[in-house]
């Protein structure tokens, strides 16, 4: 996983090299630095400002893509705890695009947090739907259900993610 994640930071640093404005890699390149936090293999203190900055480049550049406050949002989550600061910028990158899976999906654990079920199942499912296939996906939705006492959904729901991918760590 390191390595993929050195391989994505290293892509969007080529985009940047050909187009400085490219908003998009910036919120690849702080969402990299998120997962690096995330997974343990950078420290919140180094990792935390980097992913920061490119979501606030990546902002400013264009604050019309989804994909550039789904990173905020992330950062907001996981590296600031401001969470309803993140419950904006998730909301922001659903009404932006409706079919983008990642923000749902991160925006139900937040909601799990929040102690809002209900809400939390209707993202987890609406981006299943959207992306069925995606083991990370399937994972994190195992874990809503989990939270919604839906344990026997759950194992079925592990079972299933552990077909698509015996290897991946969170399944």
């Amino acid at each position: 996983a390191a390595r993929v994640l050195t391989t994505l930071h290293e892509a969007f640093e080529l985009a940047l090299e050909k187009d400085p404005n490219y908003a998009l890699a910036y919120a690849g390149i702080s969402q990299v630095w998120a997962d690096r936090q995330q997974m343990g293999y950078a420290p919140p203190r180094e990792a935390g400002p980097k992913a920061k900055a490119a979501a606030l480049k990546a902002l400013e550049l264009d604050d019309t893509v989804a994909e550039t406050h789904y990173a905020l949002a992330v950062i907001k989550t996981w590296t600031d705890w401001d969470w309803a600061g993140a419950e904006q910028e998730f909301k922001r990158a659903i009404e932006l695009n409706p079919n983008y899976p990642d923000a749902r999906v991160s925006y139900s654990h937040l909601l799990m947090f929040l102690g809002r079920p209900k809400e939390e199942m209707t993202q987890i499912e609406r981006a299943m739907e959207l992306d069925p296939l995606n083991e990370l996906f399937q994972t994190f939705y195992a874990l809503d259900l989990i939270y919604v006492r839906r344990y026997d959904e759950a194992i079925a729901q592990c079972r299933k993610a552990l077909r698509t991918a015996p290897d991946h760590p969170a399944a």
